[in-house]
């Protein structure tokens, strides 16, 4: 059963904060704006959604992978390197130790591209060091990600295209429940199961802009009914911008705009639903280089009809400079 689980886990984040990412979306990248009126265009505003999205997950995903690799080193595993689809794992322990799951400190993840899992190959390295606390399940446990050329290619109509992104950079997780977040709700273990997770990233988009983005997200892991197998994940943002406390991600986009992303209302996915996110809101404002007032765009999740009320999408809504309301809605394809 547990592993099962952690053969899970490094798709679910992906999903929730990706919301492009699990289902291809229907749209495409557009050319960068250079005016005012570019900047408000509704395709220049799916982009900057998108863009925020796929990048948010990505790296999400990385540290699924993470998840994983800790709750399975805390069992059966012992040995120092083993490798499983395109991945070669390696791990340190302080003083040499060889009891399992005891003493661990360092997790090196490296990617090959050869492994096609889910439609999707990743390259690049991430390196997981424990900064504070004995054991990466403690509370209030530390722990820092280390991203190194880390990307992600989906298959596409003619092969591997490679979506949006190199992520460069490293992140600092606090567990701030202790518990791995695979025993979550299990007989005796923590539910709900926290982590914070705070940094500074570069972008590296695939025409060669770089760009810096500040992440800060809260996920909670739960198992509202302990006799159910419905677990959710809850994501939310943590970071202030003078004015809000709800900032999840901010930066510069790839147009040259300065961007601040605030959830309004928690992100939330079930396990029923594949874990693609069924509720929640998002609101991006984005400040145009080129001057002008900050164009806000709320991005809502489309709940999906019938009795399993799944997600069919997401919407964006804003104002153009004239005050007439935009929208549009993103589908996800078959």
């Amino acid at each position: 059963m547990k592993t099962s689980v952690l053969k899970l886990v490094p798709y679910v984040i992906a999903c929730i904060l990706i919301v492009t990412s699990c289902k291809k979306r229907e749209t495409d990248e557009v050319t960068p704006a250079t005016t005012t009126i570019a900047a408000e265009s509704e395709e220049v505003q799916v982009t900057n959604v998108n863009d925020n999205n796929e990048t948010s997950g990505s790296i999400d995903q990385a540290l699924d992978d993470v998840n994983s690799d800790l709750g399975s080193l805390s069992g059966a595993r012992i040995e120092d390197t083993y490798q499983d689809c395109g991945r070669t794992v390696t791990i340190e322990r302080a003083n040499n130790s060889t009891v399992k799951g005891e003493n661990l400190k360092t997790v090196k993840i490296s990617y090959s591209g050869d492994c096609n899992a889910l439609g999707k190959t990743r390259t690049g390295t991430i390196i997981v060091t424990l900064t504070k606390g004995k054991y990466f399940t403690e509370k209030g446990a530390e722990y820092t990600v280390s991203f190194s050329g880390y990307s992600t290619a989906e298959k596409g109509k003619t092969g591997l295209d490679t979506v949006k992104a190199t992520l460069d950079g490293l992140q600092t997780v606090v567990n701030e429940t202790g518990g791995y977040v695979w025993q979550v709700g299990r007989r005796g273990k923590t539910n709900p199961v926290i982590h914070k997770t705070s940094g500074d990233m570069k972008i590296t988009f695939h025409n060669g802009k770089t760009r810096s983005w500040t992440v800060t997200r809260k996920v909670t892991y739960a198992r509202p009914d302990t006799a159910s197998r419905t677990i959710t994940i809850t994501v939310e943002g943590f970071g202030t911008d003078g004015a809000n406390s709800d900032v999840v991600i901010s930066g510069t986009n790839r147009f040259g705009d300065k961007f601040v992303t605030r959830i309004s209302k928690p992100i939330i996915g079930y396990s029923t639903c594949f874990w693609v996110p069924a509720e929640g809101e998002r609101i991006h404002t984005v400040t145009p280089a080129s001057g002008g007032d900050p164009i806000v765009t709320t991005e809502t999740i489309n709940k999906g009809s019938g009795a399993a009320s799944c997600p069919s999408g997401y919407k964006i809504k804003f104002k153009n400079r004239k005050g007439e309301e935009k929208s549009r809605e993103v589908k996800w394809s078959k």
